[in-house]
């Protein structure tokens, strides 16, 4: 990786399970004038899933945000004159709905700790415009890219998830795409049951997905989705005044590798000699080349915890005396052609609050470029250095990590870092 223009900005940490990454680090420089204090790669996204597969979400980072950083959501007919109502979502007024996943209520595939739940009511005022009306909906979704912006599936052949419903329900599934502009959206329907089960979606016309009669006929555009969206809908057989609940969770598609839009996958090469005068770590030893030292880190910080559960745990590579703060240990055979390098194996814990902000789990290996206090920061420009170089590996179910450069600014402004995001290099 070289030469990186970094975003300032604080990450966005999402999920991962039962990871683990060799790193090593070479620096050439830092860009810009900045006062640099540590260089930092954190493991900051998750898919929990094999290489040919990717969640688009599965719920457990306790959020509505998803693992291809977009949303989950909730809606109805309310802006097509529609009275439909789903109750375990905050409206904002305009038909709109604050809506977060539910604590306890995942399916079995996975943890089963939090699933996307909707309470709904169909109303009794049918939606339309003119002339034309049709049936009462209700219905929740989750995005594969946000607002205004796309997911390029090509090669993708289906997407599966989790779903039950009390009282079962016939709902229609949606596969939204910018081309489709009078909302007849292909879809497929399917019988969801009381119990948890697992559906297919085939991503293929007409045997999977189809277009309704009604709308204008346009080819399915894998390079154009938008959103996933189960609707329970009087025109699939439901009933006006009608409540219930359904339940979805772990939505996967594949086969498929998803990488952020925002990884810079350009900045990644094949391994091997790197230019540069200044060696600052090639983790032969757990002290730098400035003088300080590679270090690894979880989320802790200054909360108390009372178990593993509660915080992000790194289990491998390091001295686990006390395992809320553990000690990086530079390991034989690990690093890049077998030489000593920095690696931890991990189990990303819970998301947490800090004060009203929600922070997402994350763990990371570090080298310092000045004191604990920061105090001496390394001056970059000063130094003539104009880019950073390094060598990682990455194995497990991820979609990226993130090489973060922590300058003195952050002491004003603390977890606002200059980052950019690197794909995973799935071994």
């Amino acid at each position: 990786m070289k030469g990186p223009d970094f975003t300032a900005k604080r990450l966005n940490r999402t999920l991962i399970h039962n990871a683990e990454g060799g790193i090593g680090m070479i620096l050439a420089g830092t860009r810009s004038s900045w006062l640099v204090k540590a260089l930092l790669v954190c493991i900051a996204a998750a898919t929990m899933a094999t290489a040919q597969t990717a969640v688009i979400g599965d719920c457990e980072n306790g959020t509505n945000q998803n693992n291809f950083g977009a949303y989950w959501y909730v809606y109805t007919d309310f802006e097509d004159g529609g009275n439909s109502e789903i109750s375990n979502a905050d409206p904002n007024g305009d038909g709109t709905y604050e809506f977060t996943v539910t604590e306890g209520e995942g399916c079995p595939s996975g943890t089963a700790g939090y699933g996307a739940r909707m309470d709904y009511t169909l109303g009794d005022t049918d939606p339309g415009s003119g002339s034309v009306t049709w049936g009462s909906s209700a219905g929740v979704g989750t995005m594969l890219a946000l607002e205004g912006e796309v997911c390029d599936i090509t090669g993708a052949e289906t997407i599966t998830y989790w779903a039950k419903a009390d009282p079962p329900v016939d709902i229609r599934v949606e596969i939204a795409t910018s081309v489709v502009e009078d909302f007849c959206y292909h879809h497929t329907i399917h019988s969801i049951g009381s119990s948890w089960e697992k559906f297919t979606i085939t991503l293929s016309e007409p045997l999977g997905i189809q277009q309704y009669s009604w709308g204008e006929e346009v080819a399915f555009d894998p390079t154009k989705v938008e959103k996933v969206q189960w609707a329970i809908s009087e025109d699939e057989g439901a009933t006006e005044n009608s409540s219930g609940s359904i339940w979805i969770d772990d939505v996967k598609i594949q086969p498929y590798t998803f990488v952020p839009a925002d990884a810079c996958e350009s900045c990644v090469s094949a391994p091997g000699a790197v230019p540069g005068d200044f060696l600052l770590a090639d983790m032969e030893e757990t002290q730098n080349g400035l003088g300080y030292y590679t270090y690894c880190y979880n989320d802790v910080g200054e909360r108390s915890v009372s178990s593993p559960e509660d915080y992000s745990e790194i289990f491998e590579g390091v001295d686990n005396d006390d395992p809320e703060i553990p000690i990086l240990i530079l390991d034989g055979g690990e690093g890049y052609d077998n030489t000593e390098g920095a690696y931890i194996g991990f189990q990303l814990g819970p998301t947490y609050q800090e004060g009203s902000n929600t922070i997402l789990p994350f763990v990371g290996i570090g080298t310092n470029l000045a004191d604990e206090l920061g105090l001496s920061p390394f001056n970059a420009q000063a130094a003539g250095a104009p880019g950073v170089d390094f060598m990682y590996k990455t194995t497990g179910d991820y979609e990226y990590v993130a090489l973060e450069v922590e300058t003195d600014q952050d002491f004003g402004n603390p977890g606002a870092v200059y980052y950019v995001k690197l794909p995973a290099t799935e071994g």
